[in-house]
C-alpha cells in the first residue's frame, strides 16, 4: 500500500524555514509521495509587481526545507506565483 499526502498553500517567510514544518515533518516524511501547493515563488530575485496587494516570495532556503520535511512535488499555480515577476517564477 502506498501513502500519498497532499497539502496546500506552503509559503515560508521566516528566518528558519525548516521551523515551519516542526509540527508536521514526521507525518510528511512517512508518505511515499507528498505533494504541496507552493503559494509563493522561491527566489531572492525579482521586483514586486505593481498589482500585487500582498506580495509573497519565499527565500531560496525554503526549497531545501520543503525537501527535508518530506515534500516531493510542488505545484506553483497559486495567485501569488507572479508577485515578483517572471524572474522569480523562473527561479522557482
Amino acid at each position: 500500500m502506498s501513502i500519498v499526502l497532499a497539502c496546500g498553500d506552503v509559503a515560508v517567510h521566516r528566518a528558519d524555514c525548516a521551523s515551519m514544518f516542526t509540527g508536521c515533518r514526521d507525518v510528511l516524511a512517512k508518505a511515499d509521495l507528498c505533494i504541496a501547493q507552493l503559494e509563493a515563488p522561491v527566489s531572492d530575485r525579482g521586483a514586486k509587481v505593481p498589482n500585487a496587494r500582498l506580495a509573497m516570495r519565499a527565500p531560496v532556503a525554503c526549497a531545501q526545507a520543503m525537501r527535508e520535511a518530506g515534500i516531493d512535488v510542488v505545484s506553483c499555480a497559486g495567485n501569488h506565483c507572479l508577485d515578483f515577476g517572471y524572474e522569480a517564477l523562473g527561479d522557482t
